[in-house]
């Protein structure tokens, strides 16, 4: 339950009320095989323990000081134990195969938001070589790395905080002709050799981390002077947030980049990201019953609670997205 409260906190999309912090922790109990008893009993006693405060008029919920420390190490264990599972489980369907041929053009299993069209002007923009060291900063089971390794020779290095989804990139790539490798590391230290990369990737995966000043100064040390760093970024917009922090220069990490010393320029896929969520919507429903058969209901269950809260958000406009090709001078 603390940890359902963390994610939500982390969202920033809007205040933490009960409704959404009891279907937080249903959907993440059902990940454990179902068991999405004694949440009641849960939240009674972290508010008893106040843990969880809750605002006199509005009845909305926030962490207390005293467990934000607390909450961020179990959802970091929650989200490191299902993200793991999740991912293995999804590359292992013939139903999410179809579902992400489909849907970015090609058939492997990709966990962010990223078609065709937006990897193909990613990969434009870096001009990678054969001899340059690539990172990609959050991996999950390394399709995408082993994708970019084979299609521009370079050498690439995936690193995830799953456990279970490294070992399963290790696994599948045991055979490949592709320059990859794998290693388990936390985005929030990254423990690699300083001046070790020309370029760093992250694809959507720069919302989890705790720090994003730390990361982005890390980012900045193990990358060769001179190397470029380059972010696929959805930014949301809180309910009591204004529209500046959408604009390219607003987001969080455009500040955290100039903040850090960065020089960068973006693209605008904000577009191009609605009508992808959209398409998911629909190529969704089409695959419903081949989920069902598989016995895999959740992974769609998982994928529609998405799509209906970012396309939610857009309707609202609550969210852009962009990409960021950063580089020091």
């Amino acid at each position: 339950m603390l940890a359902a409260a963390w994610e939500l906190r982390r969202r920033a999309e809007s205040a933490i009320t009960l409704e959404a912090l009891m279907t937080q922790a249903q959907f993440w109990g059902s990940l454990d095989g179902g068991r999405v008893d004694g949440l009641e009993a849960a939240l009674a006693t972290l508010v008893d323990r106040a843990w969880l405060t809750v605002a006199t008029r509005s009845g909305d919920l926030a962490i207390a000081a005293i467990a934000v420390e607390t909450a961020s190490e179990l959802h970091k264990a929650r989200s490191r134990a299902a993200f793991g599972d999740w991912m293995v489980r999804a590359e292992q369907s013939a139903a999410c195969q179809e579902f992400c041929e489909r849907l970015h053009g090609q058939r492997i299993v990709q966990f962010n938001m990223v078609d065709g069209v937006q990897l193909d002007v990613l990969l434009s923009a870096l001009r990678l070589k054969p001899s340059d060291r690539v990172l990609d900063l959050g991996c999950g089971i390394g399709t995408l790395t082993e994708y970019i390794a084979q299609r521009t020779g370079a050498q690439a290095t995936g690193i995830d905080f799953a456990d279970i989804a490294i070992e399963r990139a290790v696994r599948r790539c045991a055979g490949s002709t592709a320059n990859v490798n794998f290693h388990v590391r936390d985005l929030d230290c990254l423990q690699l050799a300083p001046a070790s990369f020309e370029v760093a990737l992250s694809i959507d995966t720069l919302y989890f981390v705790r720090d994003l000043s730390r990361t982005l100064a890390d980012i900045g040390r193990i990358l060769v002077p001179g190397g470029r760093f380059a972010a696929f970024y959805s930014a949301k917009r809180a309910e009591n947030e204004g529209t500046e922090v959408l604009s390219a220069e607003g987001t969080v990490l455009a500040r955290a980049l100039t903040a850090d010393g960065w020089t960068f320029e973006m693209d605008d896929f904000t577009d191009r990201d609605r009508h992808y969520w959209q398409t998911s919507r629909k190529v969704a429903d089409e695959l419903r019953p081949a989920f069902e058969a598989e016995g895999n209901i959740d992974l769609w269950n998982s994928r529609d609670r998405e799509t209906d809260r970012l396309l939610c958000l857009y309707a609202e406009n609550r969210m852009r997205r962009y990409l960021y090709v950063a580089w020091r001078e």
